[in-house]
């Protein structure tokens, strides 16, 4: 499907722009070189926030960074991978417009339905959007996408580790407490 297909209303929301983070935005209009650089340089840390602003960066053209959809997309995915939610309806919109890569409804779904659950407030609208894009078929797999995606985040549950039963102690062996001794018994008089 190609992002034209898609409809004008579509377009209105723009990856990684939503109500929430406009101020974002805009404080990236400010962004100098230098400061650029430094955001670029530290998204190599691979934290999601780090690799969101970056994305942002190569998606608008900010900060002396050159307009890179494809970037920005690469960006996006690590950080939606980490279940950033603002990285996961970021790439969505990106995949359901085909920004830096082919248009692909069912992906977008996904990713804008996990940010929507991760509690982000613009992926409901996104998802507005979406859903009468696809068919019931489509809606059926990206929630097996989802829910494959969610079952590989959860961690497996922890089997606890059995504790030997206590030994029973030997009629032989002194119940004192360490470091007291019996009383010595003593058979005279006997």
């Amino acid at each position: 499907v190609h992002a034209a297909a898609l409809g004008g209303e579509l377009n209105e929301v723009r990856p990684g722009i939503g109500r929430r983070r406009l101020r974002r935005a805009q404080r990236l209009a400010n962004v100098d070189e230098a400061h650029g650089a430094r955001m670029l340089q530290d998204a190599n840390d691979g934290r999601p926030d780090n690799l969101y602003f970056a994305a942002l960066l190569h998606l608008y053209g900010k900060g002396g960074v050159s307009e890179s959809p494809k970037q920005a997309l690469a960006h996006f995915r690590r950080a939606a991978e980490q279940g950033h939610a603002d990285g996961q309806v970021a790439l969505g919109m990106m995949l359901a417009l085909g920004q830096g890569v082919e248009a692909d409804l069912v992906e977008a779904h996904k990713w804008v339905t996990l940010s929507s659950k991760n509690g982000n407030e613009d992926a409901a609208a996104a998802l507005a959007q979406l859903v009468p894009k696809l068919t019931d078929d489509q809606l059926a797999q990206s929630a097996q996408r989802v829910q494959a995606w969610e079952a590989s985040q959860t961690p497996p549950p922890s089997t606890p580790v059995p504790t030997p039963p206590a030994e029973p102690i030997s009629p032989t062996e002194p119940t004192e407490p360490a470091g007291q001794e019996a009383p010595p018994t003593t058979t005279a008089g006997k």
